[in-house]
């Protein structure tokens, strides 16, 4: 069983996973190659296009990221356009085993979530440190996977009391859809993507810690729902 440090990821976390030890030494090589291909495929596969990219031109610290969990690979188009942050995907470790998708998420900073309450201090923890030494951690607030829904689902709370506590931007993103046209709509019948980044959101650590979580949260959701009702 090998043992590694997830990256810069606080230092002293050491995660134990069921794999060869050379597949981490080149962890870093898979993930510069990911991010070259990705979004040539995504783009290819998916008809994916992006806007709001000048929004994140003037994050040179840590950021949260936040995006609606619609497509089994949208975790791969959020990593193509922040290609200057390292990021990490804190997810269940059993996402991390399915086939393809976990080895893309895991190549990409996937982290798997422990399963043990008494390892879940320390988990919390490099992710805030992760976050305070300027590197990403990205986060789908609805929780679940629901395949091209059509609205922003209730969130959950966790990546807006991590931008409070690292003292970090939100940056909400959202996936909309549009018809397949021309020779496309021949052969694919979803619709087509594109991910809007929003401008990005600061806490005001002078509030209440509980108050200001809340309006982070209502925030960015209202904000991200208003760019899927003008679709």
């Amino acid at each position: 069983m090998a043992q590694y440090e997830a990256g810069n990821f606080g230092g002293n976390i050491v995660i134990e996973r069921n794999e060869d030890k050379t597949y981490f030494e080149n962890r870093f090589v898979l993930r510069k190659i990911a991010l070259t291909l990705l979004p040539i495929y995504n783009r290819l596969m998916f008809g994916l296009t992006v806007s709001g990219e000048d929004n994140l031109a003037g994050i040179r610290g840590g950021m949260v990221t936040i995006c609606n969990h619609v497509h089994t690979l949208d975790c791969t188009m959020v990593a193509g356009v922040c290609r200057q942050h390292r990021m990490y995907f804190p997810t269940l470790d059993e996402n991390l085993k399915m086939p393809f998708v976990g080895h893309l998420v895991d190549d990409l900073g996937g982290i798997p979530i422990p399963g043990n309450l008494s390892e879940f201090r320390g988990f919390i923890e490099g992710l805030e440190a992760t976050l305070k030494q300027g590197d990403a951690v990205h986060f789908f607030p609805e929780g679940s996977l629901a395949p091209y829904c059509p609205a922003i689902r209730t969130f959950q709370k966790g990546a807006f009391m991590f931008a409070y506590d690292a003292v970090v931007p939100l940056v909400p993103m959202v996936l909309t859809y549009r018809e397949a046209r021309g020779i496309r709509s021949l052969f694919r019948k979803k619709p087509l993507l594109h991910l809007e980044i929003l401008k990005p959101v600061y806490p005001d650590v002078k509030n209440k810690r509980s108050q200001e979580i809340g309006r982070l949260l209502e925030k960015c959701r209202s904000e991200m729902q208003k760019v899927l009702e003008n679709e």
